[in-house]
């Protein structure tokens, strides 16, 4: 099921049109403008006239918050208004209802930001969340909603005049024709209860009421392109989950799609959102303003939010303005205090941001003047250096090699390092393609940006092009990232964790440079960058898991219910869906885990970072956590099992444990079967250095069977122990070392993209977990229906009852399960199966499809 989703700017080649086609075009931006404007003259009851230097404020769930990132209102505003000089401020949070905004440590109340950006309007979007309570909840909305007007309108945010107050209904569900998401027949039922209770609280309180419920459900009915359709590399164009579209067939492409996932608004929904908003809350029609001012104005409206979200969701809250924000460190210095001045500088930027609107709005270009800013205060480093002016002493690359002790029967070389590419600073993360190719998250802006420098986090490819252990040249797949914390291969392209969202990334036309970027789901706390979604890792049956830790306050809304709110006590875990949008907590281990994986079997262990401790999963909710080894070292950033065949029998299937501090290596362990669970007992480590900065973040088993490491490279570590900002986090090493068996060949990498399908699922026959897992991501992104197909050719090779196909028979039924198409006979066999592992394997794919919400929905 290949999941194309669209770009936030989608640029067309020009063209000339045929008559035909010009008339049609003409034919539907009349239609749009009809609709605009009916839907105005319905709604605009009461309207605001918008006066000069007013200054608006964006609050509400999900439709709130990705407003910010697709620009449009503020756009349209600003070109209706060129002369107006107005201030437009995002306030809108994932998940919010007028009754539940949880947020982490001292973030502020609503109140609070409200008069922080002196609101004198206030444009509020709810009732999607609250619709879920349905008819029975419909009093309680009413009651709620009217306090809330009553309250709001009451205060005096702009410090002289109470606000005005546009409410905003929820859209239109829309249905996509997906058997993966819900068909929007139920939920529409109640959110046109819900919009029309707030179209008559609004009559009743005489404040001007925005029918998107209305609007959006026409416009579904009636536009006739549909932007989120990409071609591949080959020109082939898919739909959204991956089926050829025939020549000739008509497809959803002639539906017309506003959101990603049915709730969620992508760029052309975000678009008629906004007219809809303007004409109907402020009596103006867009219009008037070609389409390169308007692109000019849109582009200064995303430069100066960018600067604003940084400020209203700050990264790292918890040391900003939270509990850890009060630390003191050299001279009594506290992190309250210099981010706080931080903040000042991002605030005052976004405020000379809006100077470059306000000049677009009038059809002029400039650049935002960031002289005599306030300045940062100055920190001194609490550890420093014996070398002069309290630098660190840093070994190259190489030379630490020397540091090294290496397990006896392997040697280490190095791959990379920020000697041969300058770009692999702070490495975090890392993970193999189904090519083979190695790819790491650069974080040079840890623990966050800092906005008098670059936002330039990034994600790497390194290829070994002459198979020597060396990497030949280093690719950016992505720069301008803010905080990878984690990432993983998905449907042709990449999953990327930056609090608050996770977003898809992808490369379209064969270059290795992502021209793809998609938010695609929110609701991460952003609390602490060192808990915040880590250790992305794909389950056999297509399910991702990541862990979070303490601090936070997560809030996820999705198609299938009211918010999931997740409070600080919900340290562990989480089961998502990518392809459904649904999010379940999946299992406790804290207060910081970090480090997450699946044997063979399908079996699952994570470990926590602060701790060091480690479980074995089993079945989540069923009896106490499983103990999974002796801990002796902490803290731990990641795990990984060593399942290759390039090392010796007595290595493979063992657990590796990096450690960072105090024992800084890599610790290995041999799985012990203990009942129905597991043990593991401590063997001869991987390695340890006696290099105080070497710090091991992420383990990966290459495309060549060796095992690779990465090097944090940095003479302090976490966040509490030293300021955000101590000048002794390093900002320009990091490190990837290879480690082999000695006197054994490697493997030659599998090349897996656009390879047939056919052979990839053959790939899953593969002895290697490392070589099946990546097959496994590959077949992600490929057309279902000729996977099956695949996979079903392969199962009838394999016999049932005979112990060696097992392993076999479970990766066909895992195929299926990714497939959303599970075997249900070939389920029932390996219930039957007389194999233990293939039999438990078999009741996890059972308790997955139990709780599969597509499919519950199908039922």
């Amino acid at each position: 099921m290949r999941y194309s989703l669209s770009t936030t700017c989608r640029v067309q080649p020009i063209c000339v049109l045929p008559a035909a086609c010009l008339r049609l075009v003409q034919s539907l931006i009349l239609s749009l403008g009809c609709l605009l404007s009916s839907a105005a003259e319905v709604q605009a009851q009461h309207s605001i006239a918008l006066q000069p230097e007013m200054r608006i404020a964006v609050i509400g769930n999900t439709l709130a918050d990705r407003m910010q990132h697709a620009g449009w209102l503020e756009t349209l505003l600003q070109s209706a208004h060129p002369q107006h000089r107005l201030v437009v401020r995002d306030l809108g949070f994932s998940g919010d209802s007028l009754t539940e905004r949880p947020r982490s440590d001292n973030f502020g109340s609503p109140d609070d930001w409200l008069t922080k950006v002196r609101a004198d309007v206030v444009i509020a979007c709810f009732g999607y969340n609250e619709s879920w309570a349905g008819q029975a909840g419909l009093e309680k909305f009413r009651g709620d909603l009217t306090a809330f007007v009553t309250h709001t309108v009451a205060q005096r945010y702009n410090g002289r005049t109470a606000p005005q107050v546009v409410l905003c209904s929820p859209t239109w569900f829309e249905n996509l024709q997906l058997a993966e998401l819900p068909d929007g027949i139920e939920v529409n039922s109640r959110l046109e209860l819900y919009t029309a209770e707030m179209g008559r609280v609004a009559s009743e309180l005489q404040v001007p009421f925005v029918n998107l419920f209305a609007a959006t459900k026409q416009a579904a009915s009636t536009v006739a392109w549909d932007s989120s359709l990409v071609r591949n590399s080959a020109g082939v164009r898919r739909d959204r989950f991956g089926r050829t579209v025939p020549q000739g067939e008509a497809d959803r492409a002639a539906v017309g799609e506003l959101t990603l996932n049915g709730v969620h608004l992508n760029d052309r929904g975000n678009r008629i959102v906004a007219e809809t908003i303007i004409s109907a809350a402020f009596a103006v029609r867009s219009g008037g303003t070609t389409d390169d001012q308007l692109a000019l104005i849109r582009r200064a409206v995303l430069a100066k939010n960018l600067y604003w979200h940084n400020v209203y969701r700050a990264t790292d809250g918890y040391s900003v303005f939270g509990g850890r924000s009060g630390l003191q460190f050299v001279a009594g210095q506290t992190n309250f205090e210099v981010m706080q001045r931080e903040l000042e500088i991002l605030t005052e930027m976004t405020a000379r941001r809006d100077a470059v609107i306000w000049a677009a709005a009038q059809g002029r270009a400039v650049e935002p003047d960031d002289t005599a800013l306030p300045q940062p205060l100055e920190v001194r480093t609490n550890k420093p250096g014996q070398l002069e002016g309290g630098r660190h002493r840093f070994y190259g690359g190489t030379e630490a090699i020397e540091k090294m002790t290496v397990h006896s029967g392997m040697q280490v070389n190095l791959f990379a390092s920020e000697e041969m590419f300058s770009d692999l600073v702070n490495p975090v993360q890392s993970a193999v393609d189904p090519d083979g190719r190695l790819w790491v998250a650069a974080w040079p802006t840890y623990p966050h940006w800092n906005p008098l420098e670059a936002m330039n986090d990034k994600l790497l490819i390194f290829p070994d092009d002459d198979s020597d252990g060396v990497a030949d040249r280093c690719i950016t797949f992505a720069d301008g990232l803010h905080n990878p914390t984690g990432f993983e291969f998905w449907n042709g392209g990449v999953l990327v964790a930056m609090a608050p969202d996770i977003w898809f990334l992808k490369d379209t036309d064969g270059d290795d440079r992502a021209d793809l970027r998609e938010r695609i789901f929110h609701g991460l706390d952003s609390a602490d960058t060192h808990h915040t979604a880590n250790a992305f890792v794909m389950s056999p049956g297509g399910r991702f898991y990541f862990s979070r830790g303490i601090f936070h306050a997560e809030n996820f809304e999705t198609p299938w219910g009211s918010t999931k709110r997740f409070g600080t006590g919900g340290t562990g875990v989480y089961e998502w869906d990518p392809v459904t949008f649904d999010i379940n907590f999946h299992f406790p281990i804290g207060p910081n885990p970090h480090g997450d994986v699946f044997d063979q079997w399908g079996n699952q262990f994570a470990t926590d970072g602060t701790g060091g401790t480690g479980n074995y999963i089993g079945m989540p909710g069923q009896g106490s956590p499983e103990q999974l080894y002796e801990k002796r070292v902490r803290p731990v950033p990641a795990i990984c099992i060593l399942d290759s065949q390039h090392f010796a029998e007595q290595n493979r299937g063992n657990l590796l444990i990096a450690n960072v501090i105090g024992f800084q290596g890599v610790t290995q362990y041999r799985f012990e079967k203990r009942g129905a669970g597991f043990f593991a007992r401590e063997v001869e480590p991987i390695l340890y250095s006696s290099d105080q900065n070497f710090r091991p973040s992420d383990m990966e088993i290459g495309g060549d069977g060796a095992l690779y490491v990465l090097d944090w490279q940095n003479p302090i570590i976490g966040h509490m122990q030293h300021n955000l900002r101590d000048p002794s986090r390093d900002h320009l090493h990091g490190r990837i070392y290879r480690v082999t068996a000695t006197g054994r060949g490697v493997q030659r990498p599998q090349r897996l993209r656009g390879a047939a399908t056919e052979a990839v699922v053959q790939a899953l026959a593969s002895p290697a977990l490392a070589d099946r897992y990546r097959a496994r991501l590959e077949l992600t992104g490929r057309d279902q229906s000729e996977v099956v197909t695949a996979t079903q050719a392969w199962r009838k090779t394999l016999r049932s009852d005979a112990a060696a196909d097992a392993r076999s028979l479970v990766e066909v039924l895992w195929t299926t399960q990714r497939a959303r198409r599970t075997d249900f006979e070939l389920l029932e066999q390996l219930l039957e199966s007389p194999v233990e592992d293939a039999r438990a394997a078999a009741v996890r794919v059972l308790r997955d499809v139990a709780r599969d919400v597509s499919l519950r929905q199908a039922v």
